[in-house]
């Protein structure tokens, strides 16, 4: 586990001071007061941004992931469904555990709805499921496994952070989750693709094995 850190430490650096960040703005702050300080600041450029950015941490993205993956590795090319089906699981199960109320079933029941915001064309949830945040771990845990996999570590590792992060504020900005959703969300998904990572690991890495192959290394033989 130590060498995928130093063998990845931009990602990781990146991700210890959001985590930090979110942590002491969690630890200060009262329940919902993130969604107001951010909600002061919706505007056309950011509604539309993050009403699609959002989408960044969806299922979507695990097919592009496939694709991707499909010029690197085979092998890491079968996480991926995997990944998302446990992400899935774990999701569900710490919400159904947890079951806090979504933010705008929370405002509704403290009278304070109608200060707030909203991106038209996005619909709110109501259910009891707010923590943690299911897509920021998605995201987390898509991302981290990318950022390990991929090569040219350094601006992939901050592409694929910004486009998690994106994902984790996407869901304050919208009202449909609370600032200690998307940070345990975070934590969480990274934990995940780590795990895959390190998983994948153990796999033999010799050449002639077909998980060790990919499209283009198919071509290059052909050849």
């Amino acid at each position: 586990m130590k060498k995928i850190l130093l063998d990845n430490k931009w990602y990781f650096i990146l991700f210890f001071i959001w985590i930090v960040f979110a942590l002491i703005i969690w630890s200060f702050i009262e329940k919902g007061d993130a969604i107001f300080a951010i909600n002061q600041y919706h505007m056309p450029f950011w509604d539309v941004f993050f009403k699609y950015g959002t989408k960044l941490g969806e299922e979507h993205i695990y097919v592009v992931s496939l694709f991707v993956l499909l010029f690197v590795r085979y092998r890491h090319l079968l996480l991926i469904p995997i990944l998302g089906l446990v992400v899935t699981l774990v999701s569900h199960g710490l919400k159904t555990f947890f079951s806090v109320a979504r933010p705008i079933t929370y405002f509704r029941t403290e009278g304070m709805a109608d200060n707030l915001q909203f991106v038209e064309g996005v619909d709110l949830y109501t259910a009891m499921n707010s923590f943690p945040s299911g897509h920021t771990m998605s995201a987390f845990a898509i991302y981290t496994l990318l950022a390990l996999l991929l090569p040219k570590k350094n601006w992939i590792a901050l592409l694929c952070f910004i486009l998690a992060l994106i994902v984790g504020i996407s869901r304050v900005y919208l009202v449909q989750h609370f600032w200690a959703d998307i940070t345990v969300g975070s934590l969480v998904g990274v934990m995940i693709g780590m795990l895959f990572y390190w998983i994948q690991t153990y796999f033999s890495t010799d050449i002639n094995k077909w998980w060790n192959r990919s499209v283009l290394t198919k071509k290059i033989e052909q050849v």
